[in-house]
């Protein structure tokens, strides 16, 4: 008989009483970093901190309107890369 520290533990049987249903999968949250991106284009959180740090001038709203639009640049062309 081997010692008791060397024995392998049983597991418990299932109850027959009780059905073994699944549970729900949980869902996920987003990726970490989606949250911390997200912030830069929103435009007020943006504006309170983004000025020139000699001049201390806001940043430009050209620069801003590039900003936004590089969001969803090639965008469509990654999802066909991906392959759906």
């Amino acid at each position: 008989m081997a010692p008791p520290a060397l024995r392998t533990a049983r597991r418990p049987r299932p109850s027959p009483l009780k059905p073994q249903t699944p549970s729900p999968p949980k869902p996920t949250p987003p990726p970490q970093n989606t949250k911390q991106e997200n912030w830069a284009y929103d435009r007020a959180t943006l504006y309170s901190f983004a000025k020139h740090y000699e001049s201390g001038e806001p940043l430009p709203e050209a620069l801003y309107g590039r900003l936004k639009a590089a969001k969803t640049y090639r965008a469509a062309t990654m999802m066909c890369a991906r392959g759906f």
